[in-house]
């Protein structure tokens, strides 16, 4: 099925947003743009013309800029393009879809809710492909321990603590490590640095 090749690019609290959707379907969403023109730089919005926010069906932007100020929006009723992916990728993303907001699942809980119990490496593979980020919230997944796993936006990984910390999940062990400070180098001695 053809459809029109257009995105639109919209400035939300979390940066620059870009939307392919057409009808009712999300084709692709890419978040956390510091300008409107790396999002056309990106490989797959070179295939796609730019049109105007308000040419496009807003219900979807609204409902991305609205969450973007913190509001705890359910993205269920979103269709997502499904094509190309296995039917392992799209149990991984049905699941996904249903972690709610402010909660957080490990890479095996996913697995295993998905019914693979032992995929948690293959669940991080779906999890770094995921063309819709916040639709499929993605960022709700962490690693085990105290690690959060990735995160494929722009701003990486500060990105998905920023998310997490707007739904209210406290991460400390997302929290970037203090500054070494450099200390005073005593003569004929090599530079030391030290924690604080």
């Amino acid at each position: 099925m053809e459809y029109e090749r257009r995105y639109v690019a919209f400035k939300t609290k979390l940066g620059w947003t870009g939307l392919i959707q057409s009808d009712s379907t999300v084709r692709r969403i890419s978040i956390g743009h510091l300008t409107r023109q790396s999002i056309q730089n990106r490989n797959e919005f070179a295939d796609y013309r730019s049109a105007r926010p308000d040419s496009f069906e807003t219900g979807l932007i609204d409902a991305l800029s609205a969450y973007a100020e913190g509001v705890a929006v359910d993205f269920g009723d979103w269709r997502v393009d499904t094509l190309g992916m296995t039917r392992f990728e799209k149990r991984v993303s049905d699941c996904c879809r249903q972690i709610p907001f402010g909660t957080t699942l490990t890479y095996g809980q996913l697995a295993e809710q998905a019914g693979f119990p032992k995929a948690y490496r293959a669940v991080g593979s779906v999890m770094a492909k995921n063309k819709f980020p916040i639709v499929e919230p993605c960022h709700r997944v962490v690693a085990a321990g105290k690690n959060l796993g990735g995160f494929s936006s722009p701003q990486g990984v500060s990105t998905k603590i920023q998310l997490l910390e707007m739904e209210g999940v406290d991460w400390p062990a997302a929290r970037a490590p203090k500054a070494k400070k450099l200390q005073r180098r005593p003569k004929n001695k090599k530079r030391v640095l030290a924690s604080r």
